[in-house]
């Protein structure tokens, strides 16, 4: 079977993790840990910052249903 790559519609990131550990303060790391609201709907910097769906995965999912099928 060929092999076929489902994610090179999705862009690559700009972003450097390096940089971003980097910025990190103990106190957004002790945030982090504790995984309560802060974490998951507080500031970015904490956690996920809450959800919000960017549609970034709509394309992707979109070769998966054409390729699939589905």
């Amino acid at each position: 079977m060929a092999e076929i790559n489902l994610l090179d519609c999705l862009p690559a990131t700009t972003r450097d993790p390096k940089a971003r550990a980097a910025a990190k303060t103990p106190d957004d790391r002790a945030v982090a840990k504790r995984f309560d609201r802060d974490f998951f709907d507080g500031e970015r910097r904490h956690g996920y910052g809450g959800y919000r769906y960017d549609g970034r995965w709509l394309p992707v999912a979109r070769r998966f249903v054409e390729h699939y099928g589905l």
